[in-house]
């Protein structure tokens, strides 16, 4: 799989934010072995990263994937031109998918496999997971644009909560980079989610599909108030991969840990992405992106010393171009 990934890495442009993604790529891989569409439950960081069983991670796949599709976006926004990108998709990412497709958007079956434009459109509307939005941070680290970023989540993610879980993850990643605080993080994320949602309406309306219903921006706000990352959720089945959930669980978990400094930061993240569950890789990869985007080099640092000092070898396989700035 190395061999896979180095290839998909030699396809990327200059501007691809390789350091950036390895905060990525540490989240999904150490809450790898978190229960799915199930509350989790405590464990150690030191037990959580002996047990770690990915050796590839979906995350950083479909990352390296968009930057390769972002040198050739079109500029005409169409269902026909949309499933084309999705078709373009599939074809970077199906080394690591087609073996065990289970790892991904539980709707690309059905996406790839659209007979036409409007099949497609019926399925990547319906798709509130948060496959898209874990996408979101590496281009808003590197400067992507926001036609980018809005081109390179909805080919797959066009419901209205996976565009505003996209779109409030841009934002807060900004925010962050950018020196901003907690508080201006979440304000971002909010504001950014309520721009997500109408772009999604929009696009759909003007592509004759009715637009879902979405309460993303309401959920967040509520698990910024409560402070409680599992706040909402009553149905793990439902709502346990929803954007709604494991974003604004991110969020919540990247607010608790940014105060605590790059160490104390780092374990927090995958400790909480493993006792909150649902998705705990998710959770891992966009909290470790959040603070990422805040510590920089700081929690590279900090990396270098837990790799190794208590991961496995035989555990990791770490791609080469992660020294890469």
């Amino acid at each position: 799989m190395s061999d896979f990934l180095e290839n998909l890495a030699a396809q990327c442009p200059a501007q691809t934010p390789f350091r950036f993604l390895r905060f990525t790529w540490f989240g999904d891989f150490a809450c790898s072995s978190g229960p799915h569409y199930f509350p989790g439950s405590k464990i150690s960081f030191e037990e959580a990263l002996k047990v770690v069983n990915k050796e590839c991670s979906d995350d950083l796949i479909e990352n390296l994937a968009c930057w390769i599709m972002k040198e050739s976006l079109p500029t005409k926004a169409s269902p026909q031109v949309w499933r084309k990108l999705s078709f373009q998709l599939y074809k970077l990412i199906k080394g690591d998918y087609d073996p065990d497709p289970v790892r991904y958007s539980p709707e690309y079956a059905d996406l790839f496999a659209a007979a036409d434009e409007r099949e497609y459109l019926a399925v990547t509307a319906r798709t509130n997971n948060c496959g898209g939005a874990m996408r979101s941070a590496s281009l808003a680290f590197a400067g992507a644009s926001e036609q980018e970023h809005c081109t390179l989540v909805s080919m797959t993610h066009m419901h209205p909560e996976a565009m505003a879980g996209a779109y409030a993850l841009f934002e807060a990643v900004k925010t962050l980079r950018d020196g901003g605080s907690v508080d201006d993080m979440w304000e971002a994320a909010i504001t950014g989610g309520k721009q997500g949602e109408n772009q999604a309406v929009i696009m759909l309306n003007e592509w004759g599909h009715p637009a879902p219903e979405c309460d993303f921006v309401p959920w967040l706000s509520n698990i910024r108030e409560q402070k409680d990352a599992r706040f909402g959720v009553n149905d793990w089945h439902a709502q346990g991969i929803s954007t709604r959930f494991v974003v604004s669980g991110a969020m919540q978990i990247a607010a608790e840990a940014l105060p605590l400094g790059p160490e104390r930061a780092l374990r927090h993240v995958i400790e909480q992405g493993l006792e909150v569950g649902g998705d705990p890789d998710t959770l891992g990869s966009m909290g470790m992106a959040l603070i990422g985007a805040k510590f920089g080099e700081a929690l590279h640092q900090e990396m270098d010393r837990v790799i190794r000092e208590i991961i496995p070898p035989e555990d990791i396989d770490i791609p080469s171009f992660f020294t890469m700035k």
